[in-house]
């Protein structure tokens, strides 16, 4: 008989009828439950005023096929033969099954009992946090006289203290990578961080932490009201500490080592797996790790500066030279530069905090887009595609983008902004739909380029560490220094130059 016959035949016979569950049907009648077979024979009786379905129950290490069930005062876990998994209890007893443990609660409080309905822990506690989702093995948190802790109890074994009742809050906090940790407060604001052997921790301090899990690597960036300190994940020691918000992203690899890019508002840096700061950029001279160890090599550049890239170009436009993988190559790499200096040098210029540069593409046949602005994480993306038009056209693009991280919209406040810093040389530029880079891996290579540069300049030893912040001399035959208002100056004489010939 299958199981749609024989739940017809079944609703003829009881008021309620269950579906199928390890092979029983819960079926109901005046009140009363119990559960035939598949056959429709009456395996338990129609003895308990309330009852759940049969369902796996781990419990002390074990996994059984019970239901939960009531009758009269009591009430207890059955298995399939309807014999007592755990010993009955009281009806009214509060009591929870938290990785594989029985708590229940009675007029001492809450206690993990054994089958036999012995306790198992040396007191008993006035509550035990239920976290279903985040709940670790053998680590409860628990709380006595209004003050919260973390035992751990294994298999059968009396407790031990995992962290004192000494808390005034305490919850499960957990993270991709890092499982499940403890966070604790004492005053009830400030929070910390603790792992479950309490081995390490991150001190009460914080109003909140979040997680950052780039490539093989969990950050933990801990939030205060003076700022963000970033936490290595595994060890809980503090790498870096920022007035803003700290973004952590993978970098590259390297002979087996990973590396990762910190961004703060006013620095960049580059750290190893083990939490070593390589390389760190202040944004008041150096916009990037990137722009930084491209600036070692200026002297060797194919080109000094975005007109020239942009003449560049424009040969490879007009069919005059071939676009081959390593002109690509250069075109990003050199792109990336000289964007990330053309907004460093107008966000001086112009009063606005610099934000970072990122390139892509952006192409299709009806739509193109030239640039987008997170002001959020105060990232720039441009397209790569920039080059093939004009620089002048280039500068209005970086100025829109922008303004766009003081004012979000396209409304009066943001155009009034954009047209004090254009004025009347704001116009569009038609872009040749029949042309296209094609398709380039724009991030792929600016970490390899990364990557490389790096490489070279760690052999040659030009990294610049975090104690120096890029104030001193790296080599006394190599040194970079950005001199922003020189290039203003140099600038606004090459515009009037032009606007009077113009003239």
């Amino acid at each position: 008989m299958n199981i749609r016959t024989l739940t017809k035949k079944l609703k003829a016979k009881y008021t309620f009828v269950g579906g199928e569950q390890h092979g029983y049907i819960k079926v109901g009648k005046n009140g009363l439950y119990g559960f035939v077979d598949c056959n429709g024979k009456v395996v338990i009786p129609l003895n308990y005023e309330w009852c759940t379905a049969f369902m796996r129950i781990r419990l002390y290490g074990k996994t059984y096929i019970g239901a939960y069930v009531e009758w009269d005062n009591s009430k207890a876990i059955i298995d399939k033969n309807n014999c007592f998994i755990v010993e009955p209890m009281e009806r009214n007893a509060v009591s929870y099954v938290i990785n594989e443990k029985l708590w229940v609660q009675d007029c001492e409080g809450f206690c993990i009992v054994n089958r036999a309905g012995r306790k198992m822990l040396s007191i008993s506690y006035d509550l035990v946090i239920n976290d279903r989702f985040r709940q670790p093995k053998g680590v409860f948190l628990v709380k006595k006289n209004g003050k919260f802790g973390a035992i751990n109890v294994a298999d059968n074994k009396r407790e031990t203290t995992v962290l004192p009742l000494e808390f005034n809050d305490m919850n499960f906090w957990w993270s991709p990578g890092l499982g499940t940790l403890i966070e604790t407060s004492r005053d009830g604001k400030d929070k910390g961080l603790y792992k479950l052997d309490a081995s390490n921790n991150i001190p009460e301090r914080y109003n909140e932490f979040l997680y950052q899990t780039p490539f093989r690597k969990v950050f933990i960036l801990a939030e205060e009201d003076s700022g963000y300190t970033l936490y290595c994940g595994e060890t809980f020691k503090p790498i870096v500490s920022s007035d803003g918000y700290i973004n952590s992203y993978y970098a590259f690899a390297l002979n087996g080592t990973f590396y990762y890019s910190l961004n703060t508002p006013t620095q960049k840096m580059l750290v190893d797996g083990d939490n070593n700061v390589l390389l760190c950029t202040d944004k008041e001279h150096y916009i990037s790790c990137f722009h930084y160890l491209m600036s070692l090599q200026k002297d060797k550049f194919r080109f000094n500066s975005l007109e020239e890239l942009v003449e560049y170009a424009q040969k490879i436009k007009n069919g005059n030279i071939k676009l081959t993988a390593s002109v690509k190559r250069a075109l990003v790499v050199y792109g990336q530069y000289f964007f990330e200096e053309k907004l460093h040098r107008y966000s001086k210029m112009y009063g606005y905090d610099c934000a970072s540069v990122k390139l892509c593409e952006w192409s299709d046949e009806k739509f193109t887009k030239w640039g987008t602005c997170d002001y959020n994480n105060r990232i720039i993306t441009l397209n790569i595609d920039l080059l093939f038009t004009s620089e002048e056209f280039i500068r209005m693009v970086i100025l829109h983008e922008m303004v766009h991280l003081k004012y979000h919209t396209h409304n009066k406040a943001f155009y009034k902004a954009l047209n004090k810093l254009c004025g009347d040389d704001e116009r569009k530029v038609n872009y040749p739909s029949e042309f296209r880079l094609l398709t380039v891996d724009v991030a792929g290579i600016i970490r390899n380029e990364l990557k490389r540069l790096f490489a070279q300049a760690k052999e040659q030893r030009l990294l610049c560490t975090q104690e120096s912040k890029c104030k001193r001399r790296i080599n006394k035959n190599i040194t970079f220094q950005y001199n922003a208002e020189y290039e203003i100056a140099a600038m606004e004489v090459k515009r009037k130059v032009k606007k009077r010939s113009e003239k």
